[in-house]
């Protein structure tokens, strides 16, 4: 079963009131624009920000490699993202200059349709924690990549995980394996 993967992004812009105020539209990039992503937050919180918005949204993975390439300097893990997901683990990108900022936080969420099949066969299968495990895994590769993706390392698309391998090879009761086949 292919599993897809999509780049969750929780973006901040900010402008600073100084010598040459940036506006939101001229720091904004191209591809924040609904219905791929959305306003959150228009109200700046501190006294020196002329103006804040914040946006959330979906991309794919050829989308999220070139917008974190394209608008940020550099990666730092976090202790994570609260978003509608909950707390996601995350990977903080950021551009800052003495007139604005750019952040994103950027969560790593498996394809929606692809992600309840995914959930359906590990809840029936006789060894679903290996399966979780191996989803584990194949996830925290994806993170490590998305953390290296200005390095030139490319993001993870999708990943396979195969629910009747464990089954066919290591299950007890298995037909196959019983029968000498």
């Amino acid at each position: 079963m292919e599993v897809k993967l999509k780049y969750f992004v929780i973006l901040t812009l900010d402008t600073y009131k100084n010598d040459y105020p940036w506006s939101i539209k001229s720091i904004k990039p191209k591809i924040v624009k609904y219905p791929k992503f959305w306003v959150t937050e228009k109200t700046p919180e501190d006294d020196f920000v002329l103006a804040h918005r914040k946006y959330c949204g979906h991309l794919s993975p050829q989308e999220a490699q070139e917008f974190l390439r394209e608008e940020f300097d550099n990666a730092e893990e976090t202790m994570g993202s609260i978003s509608e997901y909950g707390l996601l683990p995350a990977i903080s990108f950021n551009d800052d200059y003495q007139s604005y900022r750019k952040n994103a936080y950027v969560s790593i969420v498996l394809d929606y349709k692809d992600e309840e099949l995914l959930c359906n066969a590990v809840e029936k299968h006789p060894q679903s924690e290996e399966i979780k495990e191996q989803v584990r895994n194949m996830m925290d590769d994806a993170y490590d990549k998305l953390h290296k993706v200005l390095e030139d390392v490319s993001l993870v698309e999708a990943f396979t995980v195969d629910v009747n391998q464990l089954y066919l090879f290591e299950g007890e009761g298995n037909d196959l394996l019983q029968s000498g086949s």
